[in-house]
């Protein structure tokens, strides 16, 4: 199942760009935990929904740490994405806390913004 969801990770951006099935949604919640294991595929939050766990991946680590992106646990959060026949969200924008900073992950089809045109469709 972990190299599925690694699997999952790379492919997204192939899945989702253009997809006529694509589920666009936006939650808001509170962040349980940050994951961000080496070698097991992109970072992502569990957000707690009116109690119930969200997966929301992210991005790449490299792209979120030039961000300075710091989620914290007990942070308000509000994630617009897509949702992914797994389940998960794949964010598009997260909007941290009280002070509203907005990091945009992905464009509004859902390509990763992290790869500078690199992966564009022609």
């Amino acid at each position: 199942m972990k190299w599925f969801r690694s699997c999952l990770f790379v492919l997204a951006p192939l899945v989702l760009a253009g997809s006529a099935n694509e589920v666009r949604i936006e939650i808001t919640g509170i962040v349980e935990r940050v994951e961000l294991v080496r070698g097991q595929g992109q970072p992502f939050l569990v957000v707690s929904v009116d109690g119930t766990p969200e997966r929301v991946v992210l991005g790449s680590m490299r792209y979120l740490v030039e961000q300075d992106f710091k989620p914290k646990s007990g942070e308000q959060v509000v994630v617009k994405g897509i949702r992914h026949p797994s389940g998960d969200v794949i964010a598009i924008t997260v909007t941290l806390g009280t002070e509203k900073r907005v990091l945009r992950l992905r464009s509004d089809d859902g390509r990763p913004l992290w790869t500078r045109g690199r992966g564009k469709r022609q």
